[in-house]
């Protein structure tokens, strides 16, 4: 966010790397430093999670698409077009991708599932260990 890495929301729901929080706009110091720029990706600023023009081939966001709405128990969600899984994009606000989802959405919550996050650990989403060879 302006040139400066995005540690997460607030003081509880951040990734304990030193960056700013997007609740606030304060910076979060004195933890750890974010790692060498080649393990991770920055993403172009955006408002909204429905901006999936600001993908990135190779993070598995832009290789889903194309993207569509679709209710589930009366609330929209974006689902891509690989099996119906749920697909959130991050934005200012929610800045880190999230693999995985929620149980409760069953099967939208499969292995290509992808969504938006705080950048701290929870139990309520989950996670897949890829190999790449």
């Amino acid at each position: 966010k302006d040139g400066n890495l995005v540690s997460g929301f607030n003081t509880n729901q951040n990734s304990n790397f030193n960056g700013i929080l997007t609740s606030t706009n304060e910076v979060l110091s004195g933890h750890e430093n974010f790692p060498e720029s080649k393990y991770y990706d920055i993403y172009a600023y955006g408002e909204a999670e429905e901006n999936f023009s600001r993908r990135i081939l190779g993070d598995a966001t832009g290789e889903l698409g194309p993207f569509k709405n679709e209710n589930y128990e009366s609330q929209a969600h974006h689902i891509s077009s690989w099996y119906g899984d749920e697909a959130y994009y991050i934005y200012s606000k929610i800045p880190w991708v999230e693999r995985g989802s929620v149980s409760y959405l069953g099967t939208q919550a499969g292995i290509f599932a992808f969504t938006f996050g705080h950048g701290s650990a929870h139990n309520a989403t989950g996670f897949r260990i890829v190999l790449a060879i």
